[in-house]
């Protein structure tokens, strides 16, 4: 996978997750520590740091947030066997356009977890 990749993540106990995960940092910069966030429906109760529409993306349909609480690293091979084993289910890329909405967002987020924002500094793609 690489920065702007989108998926779903097919959990244990359902058929499919119902958010679309997004990569936000550059799986080539570093393969051990690629951060993903997930998109899910805004409401006042959430996130309101990268609010999102749809036309955004084609996975979008209405008012959207990044969660950035449930922000993950991951390695690339869990993503890799992920795809293998019929895990993850790729989506339309993420513009860059958007990708760059959501690091912004992340800039702001009081609900970013510290080693996620680190990742994202250590990279460059967010400023200290």
């Amino acid at each position: 996978m690489i920065y702007g990749d989108t998926f779903l993540i097919k959990p244990k106990d359902r058929l499919f997750d119902r958010h679309l995960w997004v990569v936000i940092s550059d799986p080539r910069t570093d393969a051990q520590r690629i951060l993903i966030v997930n998109l899910t429906t805004w409401n006042r109760d959430k996130d309101s740091a990268c609010i999102l529409k749809p036309g955004d993306h084609p996975f979008i349909h209405h008012t959207t947030c990044v969660s950035y609480q449930d922000a993950k690293i991951v390695k690339d091979s869990f993503l890799e066997q992920g795809l293998r084993f019929g895990l993850i289910f790729p989506q339309e890329p993420a513009s860059d356009d958007l990708v760059e909405a959501i690091i912004r967002g992340a800039g702001i987020s009081p609900f970013l977890p510290l080693g996620c924002r680190d990742v994202l500094v250590q990279q460059k793609l967010l400023e200290e």
